[in-house]
């Protein structure tokens, strides 16, 4: 096979005009310049030994000193041929185990029971960790799931990254259907003061100013008015309690450190991590992805952690007020039913043990408590 491209060659001595013609009827020579202690000429690569032959006895040294094009290229790569095939090796690798599935999860399972069951139907079609991922039968894994489980409405096997996902659908309840010939009574969803009652159908069992129980029939459903219906507004109140502590830790760093460089893929990494010397210590972490993320996360991660010493000190009294009361706030905001208005709370302190600052607030809201309720039979039955 003849080498393609061209290549720049130096002659050094005397090159006669006649030898130049002759060069010059026997090959395409392009680019010729004279330089100290000779001449430089680019010739076809295919041409270099019929530009030896025609040399020969001239008492001129021929080297080649430029490559242009492939020639260049497979010259680089003779050089580098042990880089080239290292590269290779790795991502043959690394081909290699993007086809290889590492975890197996199940997405959208109602419970952990029926996420076992599913995990179990997974290893039945041999889907585990190290298998091969597209030997995975993943249209039959799909139609069992879907044969096997009730109350699902889709379900599907996926590659993502270096999981295999079973996703599942769980169906989800029709509304009921209203039908005001159904008895109903209107119930209480919480406890509360009643400030407000609105029979559209049915009698009132209760007036403002009644306190009432979560489940007490506020609206009852009767003979002439079998579903009951109807709004009742009424004054609730939650309570939530936040701690925070009256003394922060300090940390400050003495000056001794330890390094650590590892590849990390997952939650797996090599090599294993040797357990630390230092009690308390602050963490730097800074990861890069090999091979630019293109087949799957491996990541060469450097860290670093610093020793401290740990030291308490006391805090404002005012921030540690706000920390507390803004905790006791969001439990008692999580405490509130649906659709629920504040309209006043107040805020108490306290002290606890383990030098602790406890805040309860307590939020009252206004909200329509009722709801309607089915009754199991009809009445005169």
């Amino acid at each position: 096979m003849k080498a393609v491209g061209w290549v720049r060659v130096r002659l050094k001595g005397s090159v006669s005009g006649r030898r130049l013609n002759e060069v010059a009827a026997r090959m395409p020579v392009r680019r010729v310049q004279t330089v100290r202690g000779g001449m430089e000429m680019d010739v076809r690569a295919a041409d270099l030994n019929a530009l030896r032959h025609v040399l020969a006895g001239a008492g001129l040294h021929m080297r080649i000193i430029r490559r242009y094009g492939i020639v260049r290229v497979r010259a680089a790569a003779r050089r580098r041929s042990a880089l080239i095939l290292s590269v290779l090796c790795a991502l043959v690798t690394t081909w290699g185990l993007m086809q290889t599935v590492f975890f197996v999860t199940v997405t959208g399972a109602k419970d952990a029971q029926q996420r076992q069951q599913m995990m179990a139907v997974m290893d039945e079609f041999g889907v585990r960790p190290g298998m091969y991922a597209a030997g995975a039968d993943r249209n039959g894994i799909a139609e069992e799931i879907m044969a096997r489980f009730s109350g699902l409405t889709y379900a599907t096997v996926r590659r993502r990254g270096l999981t295999m996902e079973l996703y599942v659908v769980q169906a989800t309840k029709a509304p009921d259907v209203f039908d005001p010939n159904q008895p109903a009574d209107v119930v209480a969803t919480c406890g509360g003061l009643v400030t407000k009652v609105v029979a559209l159908s049915g009698e009132a069992m209760v007036r403002p100013g009644d306190t009432v129980v979560e489940g007490q029939v506020l609206i009852a459903g009767n003979e002439q008015a079998a579903h009951a219906r109807g709004a009742v507004t009424a004054r609730v109140w939650s309570v939530g309690k936040g701690e925070a502590d009256l003394r922060s830790r300090e940390e400050t760093r003495t000056g001794r450190s330890e390094k650590d460089t590892f590849v990390r893929i997952g939650d797996w990494r090599f090599p294993e991590e040797e357990p630390c010397a230092m009690q308390h210590w602050q963490e730097e972490e800074e990861s890069t992805l090999m091979l630019d993320g293109m087949f799957f996360p491996v990541e060469l991660v450097r860290r670093v952690r610093y020793e401290t010493e740990v030291s308490a000190a006391s805090r404002k009294l005012a921030l540690v007020k706000d920390e507390s009361g803004a905790r006791a706030m969001t439990k008692a905001l999580m405490e509130l039913p649906n659709g629920a208005c504040v309209v006043d709370k107040r805020v108490e302190y306290s002290m606890i043990k383990d030098g602790k600052l406890c805040a309860t607030v307590t939020l009252e809201s206004v909200v329509q408590i009722g709801q309607e309720r089915i009754k199991p039979t009809a009445y005169g039955n």
